[in-house]
């Protein structure tokens, strides 16, 4: 008996069918790099076998033999998109890639022109976004530079603390001289830390970045989500850094 795989009437007319929905929705779902995002979903809903190799395996060595007894109870339009895939991977297994320069990938209810320019409008929304992404952080950069170059400074000169614990006991004991917190610190921590820093009548600055950028800033390799400075040294970071509500 032979170690392939035998498959039922049904579970080749299901794959049929899928074969034949995702090609209707559109190119782009099969083309997205090799076919994977389109096996990978037929994997899940249980139709194709564990890849796309084996798929197209599977659709050359069993299917296409009784493609046309399968085909009987398709209408003409889907008959002929059907027959379209069987010729595209009737050569080789390996051949369906989608890329460009089959220019017959395809292009079921649109032209090759329209999505041409589908393509072009979709680079151009992804170098627009791209271009306002990498705007934004360019208005931080002096602001984010000038507290970590005075952050650095305290490294090097002051005394300070790090953590959650750590800055609570500055507080509480009223040596902390500014607390600064990272953007992602958790919010109930936050807001104690902010009412004792009320009570203890010390600044509490708001850094721009997140706990990694924070921890970076420090010179740590770790994350820092909260930190006290209790003697900046030979860096003017009290002076010049804006406390609750300012920002950089």
């Amino acid at each position: 008996m032979s170690g392939r795989m035998k498959y039922t009437l049904n579970e080749d007319v299901s794959m049929i069918e899928y074969v034949l929905s995702e090609i209707k929705q559109g190119t782009s779902r099969i083309k997205d790099h090799k076919g994977r995002l389109f096996w990978k979903k037929a994997e899940r809903l249980k139709v194709t076998p564990h890849s796309w190799k084996s798929m197209l395996c599977r659709w050359s060595r069993s299917i296409y033999p009784k493609l046309n007894e399968y085909l009987i109870n398709f209408s003409s339009e889907d008959k002929k998109t059907l027959l379209e895939f069987q010729r595209l991977t009737a050569g080789d297994i390996n051949v369906i890639h989608f890329h460009d320069s089959r220019p017959s990938a395809f292009s079921i209810n649109e032209s090759a022109s329209d999505e041409e320019d589908d393509e072009k409008d979709k680079q151009e929304d992804v170098h627009s976004t791209s271009k306002a992404l990498t705007m934004a952080p360019r208005k931080l950069k002096k602001s984010v530079e000038n507290i970590n170059s005075r952050l650095a400074l305290v490294m090097k000169s002051g005394k300070y603390v790090l953590g959650y614990n750590q800055t609570l006991r500055t507080l509480r004991n009223g040596k902390a001289k500014l607390v600064i917190l990272a953007n992602n610190t958790p919010p109930l921590r936050k807001s104690e830390i902010e009412y004792y820093a009320m009570l203890a009548k010390t600044g509490v600055h708001h850094y721009s970045g997140n706990n990694i950028e924070l921890g970076t800033a420090c010179g740590k390799y770790f994350r820092v989500c909260m930190m006290s400075i209790t003697d900046p040294g030979d860096s003017d970071i009290i002076k010049n850094m804006p406390t609750v509500g300012g920002e950089q």
